[in-house]
């Protein structure tokens, strides 16, 4: 509906309603992909599903980062996001579960997916089941520390967090996205193994490792095909300018052809009026 109506209340809510209903629709996908393609709900979450409810967050941000003179609006529509997604869009199912739980209490299916926890809960009680989320989370926490760093390092050097030579805005563009990679990675790897604790601080540094790697070596090849391409230009330039301009030969003259039908016609020729006797008075 129109913004007008009630202050734009009416809108409001029809997108806020808009947009679960999307997710629904989402996350129902990505849960029926996995299933035919035998990959874990975990695995799809962290990348379908994340991708899919991140998309209207990024081009806001995009919206927001070219209209805007500086990059805070950008960066605080994700931080202000991830606060929604953590604080709300967590908390407050797991709050409607614990309380919904505690009422209905231990049911019939509960006893038989949660029987290890009769001992400590035999009045029943919403669980969940951390499994990979530890390490995921520490591995996210890592992948911030330095893209909030990187940000710090950009507006000491350049004055801002956006922008700057076109360069240094390619290097990090990749850093990030190599740092998006090391953290779905990272998080595979880990619900796919039972590593210990020593393990995965070790797949941590390794996965640090190939990230600066990964880093230099695409860094390289962009400077490489930037000078490249910076000399041809450079080139290109000086041979125009080296050339010069021959001479047009002249226009071939018209009337060494006969005339055609659209041919302007030349004007015949001013006669001059003939002297007579008339014309001159005799004494």
């Amino acid at each position: 509906p129109p913004p007008i109506y009630c202050g734009g209340w009416v809108c409001f809510i029809f997108a806020l309603l808009h947009i679960a209903g999307l997710t629904a629709v989402i996350i129902d996908f990505a849960e029926l992909f996995g299933c035919v393609c035998q990959i874990e709900d975990f695995i799809t979450a962290i990348t379908f599903v994340a991708l899919g409810t991140s998309m209207p967050d990024l081009f806001a941000s995009i919206t927001a980062a070219v209209q805007d003179e500086w990059a805070d609006a950008s960066i605080i529509n994700v931080t202000g996001s991830n606060s929604v997604n953590v604080f709300l869009g967590i908390g407050l199912p797991w709050t409607m579960c614990s309380v919904y739980w505690t009422i209905v209490g231990p049911t019939a299916s509960w006893q038989a997916e949660y029987s290890a926890y009769l001992t400590d809960w035999p009045n029943g009680a919403f669980i969940v089941r951390s499994d990979n989320l530890t390490f995921s989370v520490g591995v996210f926490s890592i992948a911030a520390c330095i893209c909030l760093s990187v940000f710090f390092l950009r507006r000491l050097k350049f004055g801002g967090e956006l922008g700057g030579p076109f360069g240094w805005k390619v290097v990090s563009f990749l850093l990030l996205v190599l740092l998006w990679i090391f953290y779905i990675g990272l998080s595979i790897w880990k619900s796919w193994t039972h590593a210990d604790i020593g393990s995965q601080v070790l797949a941590i540094c390794i996965g640090l490792g190939m990230v600066e790697n990964m880093l230099l070596v695409s860094a390289c090849v962009f400077y490489g095909c930037w000078s490249w391409s910076k000399r041809a230009s450079a080139a290109r330039e000086r041979g125009s300018e080296d050339i010069e301009e021959l001479p047009r030969p002249p226009p071939a003259d018209v009337a060494s052809r006969p005339l055609g039908p659209r041919d302007p016609q030349p004007l015949p020729p001013a006669t001059l009026p003939v002297p007579t006797d008339l014309c001159f008075e005799h004494p």
